[in-house]
């Protein structure tokens, strides 16, 4: 039952991932200078304005929530889930696309902390979501499509002023926010510090909040996300630049109790599992950018 899930799963992330590449070149970019194309991804991200029809469907395949995060600044909740299957090896005849994730991290922005003229704007849309059939979220992932009414020029940048994040999910919907790579599962061993070099050194921006390279608390967890790149949207009323997705590298470090085992002995429970809400919170201002 399991590996059919993880089927089924698969083929849903791999269409949303590839129409993710599609119009994220600087993902692409960064896989293909890292050899990363064949790699199963750490996690995807995704964002949203309620997170509960996606994290039902999502369970319904086997995705097996591990953790919550709070991000009260921001009006932040997530969710991590581990995918079917996750400790399954790459297989070197497929790409990215091809492979179930490891993990998925499942966002949600609390509409009622957003101010009255913003909740106008947004609540129609989520409250139209709502209203669809119950596994609508992920219909909307594997196909692409906007659950609700594209939104105006002018509502979209009102909506941006107070929250970024609730503007990115309005034009988005549940579209891949970002794909990460594990940089211990690259072909040729690198440190985040020298992904980085050579992200920068190819014209890629780098997420300097917080600094370049986000460490956790117990210092085993390290990120680093390149800038979202801009994409065209079509508006109710005409096309202009948005922010788009992006990519991100994690390292995982060895556990402290797994430190003795040889590098060749070495699997996926040995290391730092989950996320961190320092790290993320500075992750989340990726697409924090200025359409021109």
């Amino acid at each position: 039952m399991e590996n059919k899930c993880a089927k089924l799963l698969s083929r849903a992330c791999s269409a949303s991932i590839r129409r993710y590449l599609e119009l994220t070149p600087r993902a692409k970019q960064a896989m293909e200078l890292l050899g990363a194309t064949g790699l199963r991804a750490d996690h995807l991200a995704l964002r949203t304005f309620s997170s509960e029809s996606m994290q039902k469907q999502l369970e319904a395949f086997q995705c097996k929530p591990q953790g919550t995060l709070q991000f009260p600044a921001k009006h932040l909740h997530a969710t991590w889930l581990s995918c079917p299957q996750s400790n399954m090896k790459e297989d070197g005849n497929l790409d990215v696309t091809e492979q179930l994730p490891m993990r998925i991290f499942l966002s949600s922005i609390d509409i009622s902390k957003l101010s009255p003229t913003v909740q106008s704007i947004v609540m129609p849309r989520a409250e139209s979501a709502a209203k669809l059939p119950a596994d609508h979220a992920l219909l909307c992932f594997t196909l692409g499509e906007l659950p609700w009414d594209p939104p105006t020029v002018q509502e979209y940048e009102m909506v941006c002023q107070e929250s970024e994040y609730a503007a990115w999910v309005m034009v988005h919907g549940y579209a891949v926010n970002h794909v990460a790579i594990a940089v211990h599962r690259l072909p040729k061993q690198r440190s985040l510090e020298e992904v980085n070099e050579l992200l920068e050194e190819h014209g890629i921006p780098l997420n300097i909040a917080g600094g370049k390279i986000k460490t956790s608390n117990d210092g085993l967890l390290l990120q680093t996300a390149a800038m979202a790149d801009q994409s065209i949207y079509e508006f109710a009323d005409g096309a202009s630049h948005v922010a788009g997705s992006y990519i991100e590298f994690a390292e995982r470090k060895i556990l402290p109790e797994y430190k003795y085992l040889k590098s060749k002995e070495t699997e996926e429970c040995h290391r730092r599992d989950g996320f961190e809400v320092g790290n993320a919170d500075r992750i989340f201002e990726s697409t924090n950018i200025t359409a021109d």
